[in-house]
């Protein structure tokens, strides 16, 4: 429980940093969020061709999950999208490789 010392102490970094809530609040849905969810939304910004937000949620789900089939089918997706189409293709071999 808060005392009054702490709550004025969060109110002012509140006003230190504008919408500290709002992305305190989004690490925590992210953190609740599947793997298959995760990638889903990875999948969405790479269609829309926002690659930085798809590769981080990408490493999101790597350091929360490992080198899942998903995210190696993710991933080699987002490196033919980038242009990388040799590490796309070794992606797709260690998928095909691990998980026939």
């Amino acid at each position: 429980m808060m005392i009054a010392g702490e709550m004025a102490e969060a109110a002012k970094q509140d006003q230190a940093i504008p919408g500290r809530r709002e992305i305190d609040a989004a690490g925590r849905a992210l953190s609740r969020m599947t793997q298959r969810n995760l990638l889903r939304w990875a999948a969405v910004a790479r269609a829309e061709g926002d690659l930085a937000s798809a590769r981080r949620l990408v490493d999101l789900v790597k350091s929360e999950h490992g080198e899942s089939v998903g995210w190696m089918e993710e991933t080699a997706r987002l490196a033919f999208s980038d242009g990388r189409f040799d590490e796309a293709e070794a992606l797709l071999r260690k998928r095909s490789t691990q998980h026939p």
